[in-house]
């Protein structure tokens, strides 16, 4: 693949977010890529000016501090993809008269929206192309325009909503916010039925409420984040949105891996927990298969990207329960650290091989066969 004329390519390092920026001849729009689409003159590029450009990314700083050349993921942001040759035409002040009445800022936003949202490959319409590369992201739509922010978190936490939402409107925000708390009684969602059709309602008006933003804020106080708001984390990672926080996120522990995605473990309150496993994970790549260059560290919890849960059950049978979901090795060690590995750096390994032993009896007792063990009995 070549670069493409008129086309930034924008990559961000995976260690500080520093962006990276490739120009073609007259920078009109932007380009997503995936690592395998990666132009390797704009990778020789990028690594003769000090980056480490793989499939992981990181800027020469954070390449020189953490000395890791292991491989990620490419991560680039605003997805333009210019599909069809097509005039390019900032958007600027229409002339008097000549305002298309259609072409509302919330229609701008949606369609920058939807541009974020669709895979190259599904555009198949010269009129999308052209809107994913005429029309800017909503930060970019006027200097005078307030911020728009999101707030996302549980209904749990309503107070603590309400909060937030003075607090970004005294800051002179555009606010939008959860409107109903259903865990409160009310007769619009007194019938069951009506009230699953409702949650659904409101779940999809959220996301588009994220969509209408320029910026998301969670509330998470204690830094609770429960799964309907760590989708919409997600949901919101996905389309570019800055992601701040009311309370602190807690620690994971990263398992780097050449040639592999990481591994992320958490999260854990206290970075002290974190470390803990992390050591009790280090002490176990001397004697246990794993991909040949892991680096393990400590580093902050991201609720955007996948975790292991921070603790494995310690009980038998729960831990048996787990046993049907442990990954297999396939003698690449990439499957570390498997249930057991994870047990130790948790438990010790003391601790560790007596509640594994109880676990794998109590397995067989899960798994046994009914019929057989009443013929044994008898």
């Amino acid at each position: 693949m070549t670069l493409l004329p008129r086309t930034v390519y924008v990559v961000s390092c995976d260690g500080c977010g520093l962006t990276y920026y490739a120009a073609g001849p007259e920078d009109d729009y932007e380009l997503t890529l995936s690592s395998s689409e990666l132009d390797p003159a704009w990778a020789r590029q990028m690594t003769a000016e000090g980056w480490i450009a793989t499939a992981r990314h990181l800027c020469p700083t954070c390449a020189t501090a953490r000395g890791d050349a292991a491989i990620e993921r490419l991560e680039l942001e605003h997805t333009h993809p210019p599909l069809f040759d097509l005039p390019i035409e900032r958007p600027g002040p229409a002339p008097a008269g000549e305002m298309d009445p259609d072409m509302t800022e919330q229609r701008q936003r949606e369609l920058h929206a939807t541009a974020l949202e669709t895979h190259t490959d599904d555009i198949t319409d010269g009129a999308t192309a052209a809107a994913a590369m005429r029309f800017p992201p909503p930060q970019a739509t006027g200097p005078d325009r307030p911020k728009t922010v999101c707030l996302c978190g549980s209904t749990r936490f309503w107070a603590e909503l309400a909060e937030a939402n003075l607090r970004e409107t005294a800051a002179g925000h555009m606010v939008l916010a959860p409107g109903c708390d259903m865990k409160k009684p009310h007769p619009l969602w007194a019938d069951a039925q009506r009230a699953d059709e409702l949650k659904q309602q409101l779940d999809e008006l959220h996301r588009w409420k994220i969509r209408a933003s320029d910026e998301v804020l969670v509330v998470n106080p204690g830094g609770y984040i429960g799964d309907s708001t760590r989708a919409e984390i997600a949901y919101a990672y996905n389309l570019g949105r800055p992601i701040r926080y009311t309370d602190p996120l807690g620690h994971s522990v990263v398992l780097t891996r050449p040639g592999f995605s990481p591994i992320r473990i958490g999260p854990y309150e206290k970075e002290h927990q974190a470390e803990e496993v992390a050591a009790g994970l280090r002490g176990q790549l001397h004697n246990t298969q794993h991909v040949e260059g892991t680096v393990i560290d400590v580093g902050d919890y991201r609720p955007e990207l996948e975790h292991l849960d921070p603790r494995v059950p310690a009980e038998p049978y729960a831990l048996a329960e787990a046993m049907d979901d442990d990954q297999g090795g396939d003698g690449t060690g990439c499957n570390f650290p498997d249930l057991y590995a994870r047990l130790v750096a948790q438990e010790g390994p003391t601790r560790a091989y007596e509640v594994w032993g109880q676990a794998c009896t109590a397995y067989d007792v899960l798994h046994s066969d009914p019929g057989e063990t009443t013929a044994s009995e008898a």
